[in-house]
């Protein structure tokens, strides 16, 4: 099975077009990592996927002459000239494209292809019928012959989303996979294996942070690995370049506060960034809590958290009769408090 090197981030306004555009980028950029430039510029497909899903540069050369007025001399010379071009084609268009691809990576040898799309809970955070209106629309996409999609979601999605909808319901095979969070052991095998696989010196490797880091991090993010590899993927972007040696927990615990702070505050102002603080303290919190925390009206409290779910900083965990239960993002549990000892 052939797999492109990279997930698919689902977007909020997408639908069959999108999902055709990015399915076929990724692919052709797959396919062309085992080709020379020279091959993939000559090669038809790749040129006109390339054309359709990016910006594709064309370039010719042309014979330029000229005589002076008077008729006497002149002058002759090649020049170069470049134009940038962007297709526009149908999804039927693009569907057929996508069948051609998928002829070309039989002719290789594989059975099919595995397309992994994930970011799915980013739909449905505040308004489920998002999501349940791209599956709709792509339905008949999903249904392409030798391509196995995988949806990464959330807990529960596939009741909510998928169920109801019987059009949908039924290109679906079986039951949705449900994976717990892994063991601590299993994280740092896991970590410890990425480590080994992305080292330029295989058997030569130092490892960034120390295990107390990864514990510690595992405590905070309740196990789930995708943020923890992302702590330390931040850790690791902000070192000096060049900087050998492991880091301690001692270090990285406050820098990792202060990073995801500095991340938050571009995006917020001062009041919006009070707002969060009070959240952060909070377990779960609703918007008369957040109005005694900071003291400010309903009314602004309302705008503000509105802003926080639009900025995906926070999202809706329970409603209870009339009252909506919010919870910080996964990624911001580094600004909680921390207890003594960790």
């Amino acid at each position: 099975m052939l797999t492109p090197a990279t997930e698919i981030s689902v977007q909020g306004d997408w639908g069959m077009r999108e999902l055709l555009l990015n399915v076929l980028t990724l692919l052709a950029g797959r396919l062309s990592l085992s080709m020379s430039p020279k091959e993939v510029e000559g090669d038809r497909l790749l040129t006109e996927l390339r054309a359709l899903t990016g910006v594709l540069v064309k370039e010719w050369s042309s014979v330029s002459g000229g005589v002076s007025v008077l008729g006497v001399g002149g002058s002759a010379g090649r020049t170069k000239s470049l134009a940038v071009q962007r297709g526009e084609i149908s999804t039927a268009g693009l569907r057929e494209y996508l069948h051609e691809l998928l002829e070309r990576v039989r002719r290789l040898g594989f059975v099919g292809v595995i397309l992994h799309f994930n970011n799915l809970e980013l739909l449905a955070r505040r308004d489920p019928s998002r999501l349940a209106t791209f599956f709709e629309e792509v339905r008949d996409v999903l249904q392409t012959p030798n391509v196995y999609f995988v949806f990464v979601g959330y807990s529960g999605m596939f009741q909510q989303i998928i169920v109801p909808q019987e059009r949908v319901r039924s290109i679906f095979f079986g039951r949705a996979i449900h994976l717990p969070p892994l063991s601590r052991e299993e994280v740092h095998q896991a970590i410890a294996r990425r480590y080994q696989l992305l080292a330029a010196r295989p058997k030569r490797w130092i490892p960034p942070v120390d295990d107390p880091v990864v514990d510690y991090l595992y405590e905070v993010f309740r196990g789930r690995i995708r943020f923890i590899m992302d702590a330390i993927t931040s850790l690791v972007a902000y070192l000096p370049e060049g900087m050998t040696g492991t880091l301690a927990a001692e270090a990285t615990q406050s820098l990792l506060e202060q990073l995801t702070w500095e991340r938050v505050q571009n995006v917020l102002t001062e009041t919006e960034l009070t707002v969060l603080r009070a959240a952060v303290h909070e377990v779960r919190f609703t918007n008369s809590s957040l109005v005694k925390a900071t003291g400010k009206g309903k009314q602004n409290i309302a705008k503000y958290v509105n802003r926080l779910l639009d900025l995906h900083l926070i999202h809706p965990a329970e409603r209870r009769g009339r009252n909506v239960y919010y919870e910080i993002s996964p990624d911001l549990a580094l600004l909680r408090p921390r207890s003594k000892g960790t």
